[in-house]
Formats: structure tokens, C-alpha cells, sequence
């Protein structure tokens, strides 16, 4: 199966993607690849983001361009982020559902969605998730968490953050973030158990209760809401807030969620001790501590909210159900790049088969020339050799001989035996009859004679005695060719075949 697993990932390779979190302080990255982890960070001027909403956008882009080119020095790399924005900018609400068919959920959420949307639905990005059920008297009931952007904050943030080379794969809130690293990575830690943490943070201070591993809750406040533009905080002050913000959230908790909280989590790069007083004052009865990890132990406080950002990247696309806050069209282009960069993969490979099957083509070429003049230098030390002369000449001879003697022993093979024609036919001359001329065009054909006898009877004679000789056939005389020469000498032409 997991053989299985590396062909499929080598013939779909899927892209690493990382966490990316915009605050109004700092802009994070981190990507988790196998057991390897990278952590990038820049360290934002004041006025380019501010309370979760980008104020100078192209001072943003330029931050996010040296982020970049700090990840990778390939300028134009798409790198892959889940990108956390602000708690600022989020409103989440618990919602209870009566438990009907799966297939009704997603109608009946969206329509709850809309009932509790802060401001106009129309001017959201809202998104939900199914976080659990519980028993009532009246039936169960489905926990349904829902949150809410507006649209031009998403937007803002999406399109200068494409224009720096990354590519958004999900848009999240510090909240979420934490809860994720609260329950996969934090040390003692109970799943099926309630907590509520507290993050400190340069933006503000964010809470969020965790239930069955789940965020059931967030609440943020921002200090510029708390304080004010001049941000001047004392202690006492910070404490008190502290005290009012925790004694809201449990309240809440009380009236909305119920059961027991476990313990309260701090997350915070100082002032622990002023923070733990405060809660105590709050929370008089649930115990506080700092948040500890069972990995990254020596990893600072303010990289554990990009962390668990980075942690949802690990999710594959198709099981990742988890909320987000982004437009529309971030899922198309998500998956545009991903088949072009499926597409450049596969090019690459083609590429590199056809540029082998070149190199070995060229190989063989180069191989076989060198051997075929090899060969044609022997051949032609060959000719210029004397002794090899001498060879083809003699061979030649030979040939010749042979072609000759194959002449001689095909004519011998084909030679008449004429002897006994003669013979025979001198025996019926006899004295009187004489042969001026004997032709034979060839072998099989008639033979033509042409001589002299006495008189005319004496020819005829000579021609019926030949007639009656089996040893001769279509004898003739013709009458034409018997001619007086001189007195008492007739010539005559006599044509007959042989049986012999």
C-alpha cells in the first residue's frame, strides 16, 4: 500500500504548502516538508498593516517580495500558503442545528449562517463546520461553528499577496491556528476534554475554547480598541482587561457550550506571571499554565500560531473540510496552478525521456561511423597490400578456368555420334553416286546433301533405297534440285533426318 502510495504521489505530485501570517507586526512563514522544517519572518514597518487590514498596499507587496525571495531564490516560484489574517477581522457564532440528513446540513447551515451574519451577508465571506452534537430534551442537536470576513478584507489581502508569487490555498484566523497546535502538538493534552487558551500577542489578546478538539470559540480584542491609538498600556490596566475578557468568555462558555474546562492555556513571550495572577483573579477555579509542546520545545511563543497554520498545509486538498475564509475563485485558481504545475512536471519528464533517446541515437551514430571507417581503412590497406594483388589476380584466373572447363564438359556432354550416318550412308552410294557437299545446321535438324549421280533413275533409286533404311527418315529428293550438268552427270540435293 505504501508502495502504492509514492507511485501515485511520484505520478501526482502534490505541492508543499506552507503557512503564511499576516499581523500587523510581522509577516511569518512556515513549511513543513517530511521531517524538515523552515521558518522564514520580516519584521513589518508600522502603517502598512494595521488592526488586521492592509493600509499600504504596495509597501505590503514589497515585504511579501523579500519574503519570498527569502523562501526561494526562484523569482517566479509559486509558493503555496494557508494564509492566517488577524482575529480582528473574524466573527465566528455557535450555532445548533436539529439533527437531520447529511444532505440537508449544507442548506440548513447556510441559512443559519445568514440569520447570524453581523452585517449585511452580502458583504461576507462565511464558511462552517460541523463541530459536534449534543443531547437536549427535545432531540439532538448538531453543533455547527461558523465564521465570518468581510470581502474587501479578503480581497486586499489575496490580491497583493498573488502579486508576490504566493498562491493561497486556504485563508484562516490565528484562533483556528492555535486550536490545531493546542490538540496535535501540545503536551498533555486530552482530546476529548475542554480547554480555553489565551494568546498575547502585538495585535491583542485572542481566546479560544476548545472542545473534543474542535474551536467551539473566539474572541479577540485588539488593543486599539481596548486603548486606543497611543496603545500606552500600564499593568494594572492589562490585568483588569485580562480579568473582564476571561470572566466574558467564561460566561459564555456557561450559557453556550457547557460542561467542565480542563485548564486555561497561556500563550504569551512575557509577562507570564502578571497574566497567570490575572487569570486566577478571573478564574479563580480553573487551573493556568503555559501552553507547553511535545515537539518544538525550544521554538518561541509567537511562531505557534503560524505553526499550526503550517499544519493545515499538511492536510490534502480533498480532506480538508477544516473552515476558510477565502473568495470564491481561491479554490479555481488553487487548482489552475496545480495543474500547471502537474503539466510542467510532466513536460519536464517527456523532455528528459526524448533528450536520452537523442543522446543514445547520437551514441550509435557516432559508434557505428567510427566503425564503418575502421572497416573502410582496412579495406583500403587491404587493396594496396602486394600479396592481396597477387590473391585477386590468381582469382580471377581461376574463375576463368573454371568457367571454361564448365564450356568443355557441357559441349561433351552434348556431342552427337556421327560415325555411323557416315557409314551408313556410303554403304547405299555406292560407286557411282558422289558427295560434293554434306550441311548441318544442328544437332536434330534435317541434313542436307548435295551430290552427283549418272542419271535421274540412278537418283531416284539412291533416294527410295535411303527410304527404305530405318535408320534414316523424311527422305527427300525434290524434283527441282535434279539438274544435267554435263553429259551423263545429273546433281541432286537430298534431304533426309538420322535415326541415330
Amino acid at each position: 500500500m505504501e508502495k502504492i502510495k509514492r507511485i501515485l504521489k511520484f505520478l501526482n505530485p502534490q505541492p508543499a504548502i506552507g503557512g503564511l501570517e499576516i499581523s500587523d507586526s510581522y509577516l511569518r512563514f512556515v513549511l513543513i516538508k517530511e521531517k524538515k522544517v523552515d521558518f522564514f519572518s520580516l519584521k513589518l514597518p508600522p502603517s502598512i498593516v494595521e488592526n488586521g487590514k492592509v493600509k499600504n498596499r504596495d509597501a505590503l507587496r514589497l515585504m511579501l517580495l523579500n519574503l519570498h525571495s527569502k523562501i526561494t531564490s526562484k523569482k517566479k516560484k509559486k509558493i503555496y500558503a494557508v494564509v492566517s489574517v488577524s482575529d480582528g477581522n473574524i466573527y465566528s457564532a455557535l450555532l445548533n442545528l436539529p439533527a437531520i440528513a447529511s444532505s440537508g446540513i449544507d442548506e440548513a447551515a447556510k441559512l443559519n449562517l445568514q440569520m447570524a451574519s453581523p452585517v449585511d451577508f452580502e458583504s461576507v465571506y462565511s464558511d462552517w463546520q460541523l463541530i459536534g452534537e449534543k443531547e437536549l430534551s427535545g432531540g439532538n442537536q448538531l453543533e455547527i461553528f461558523g465564521v465570518f470576513i468581510p470581502k474587501q478584507t479578503v480581497s486586499e489581502f489575496e490580491s497583493v499577496i498573488e502579486e508576490a508569487g504566493f498562491v493561497t490555498a486556504a485563508f484562516e484566523f490565528p484562533a483556528l491556528s492555535l486550536s490545531r497546535v493546542l490538540v496535535k502538538l501540545g503536551e498533555k493534552i486530552a482530546k476529548e476534554k475542554t480547554y480555553l487558551f489565551l494568546r498575547v500577542s502585538g495585535d491583542g489578546l485572542t481566546y479560544g475554547i476548545v472542545k473534543n478538539g474542535n474551536l467551539y470559540f473566539a474572541h479577540f480584542v485588539a488593543w486599539l480598541s481596548a486603548y486606543g491609538i497611543e496603545k500606552k498600556i500600564n499593568l494594572d490596566s492589562f490585568k483588569k482587561l485580562i480579568v473582564s475578557e476571561t470572566r466574558k468568555v467564561l460566561n459564555f462558555h456557561e450559557n453556550h457550550i457547557g460542561g467542565q474546562i480542563e485548564k486555561i492555556l497561556v500563550i504569551a513571550p512575557s509577562m507570564i506571571d502578571d497574566i497567570l495572577k490575572a487569570l486566577i483573579e478571573g478564574a479563580p477555579n480553573i487551573k493556568s499554565e503555559t501552553l507547553s509542546l511535545e515537539q518544538f520545545k525550544e521554538l518561541a511563543i509567537s511562531w505557534y500560531s503560524v505553526l499550526g497554520v503550517a499544519l493545515r498545509g499538511l492536510v490534502p486538498r480533498s480532506q480538508d473540510n477544516i473552515v476558510s475564509l477565502s473568495s470564491d475563485d481561491t479554490d479555481v485558481k488553487f487548482s489552475n496552478y496545480q495543474t500547471i504545475g502537474f503539466i510542467k512536471i510532466w513536460r519536464n519528464i517527456l523532455f528528459a525521456v526524448l533528450a536520452f533517446v537523442l543522446l543514445v541515437f547520437v551514441g550509435l551514430d557516432v559508434f557505428l561511423s567510427s566503425n564503418s571507417d575502421n572497416l573502410q581503412r582496412q579495406l583500403g590497406a587491404l587493396s594496396v597490400n602486394p600479396n592481396s594483388q597477387k590473391i585477386s589476380e590468381l582469382t580471377r584466373q581461376a574463375e576463368e578456368f573454371n568457367k571454361k572447363a564448365d564450356l568443355i564438359s557441357s559441349a561433351y556432354s552434348n556431342k552427337s555420334r556421327w560415325s555411323p550416318v557416315f557409314d551408313a550412308l556410303v554403304e547405299k552410294l555406292g560407286s557411282d553416286i558422289t558427295i560434293k557437299r554434306f550441311y548441318l545446321s544442328s544437332a536434330g535438324s534435317p541434313i542436307i546433301i548435295t551430290g552427283e549421280a549418272p542419271s535421274e533413275e540412278r537418283v531416284s533409286a539412291f533416294g527410295e533405297d535411303l527410304k527404305k533404311d530405318s535408320r534414316f527418315s523424311n527422305v527427300q529428293i525434290p524434283l527441282s534440285s535434279i539438274k544435267e550438268v554435263s553429259k551423263n552427270i545429273f546433281s541432286f540435293n537430298l534431304i533426309f533426318k538420322a535415326n541415330f
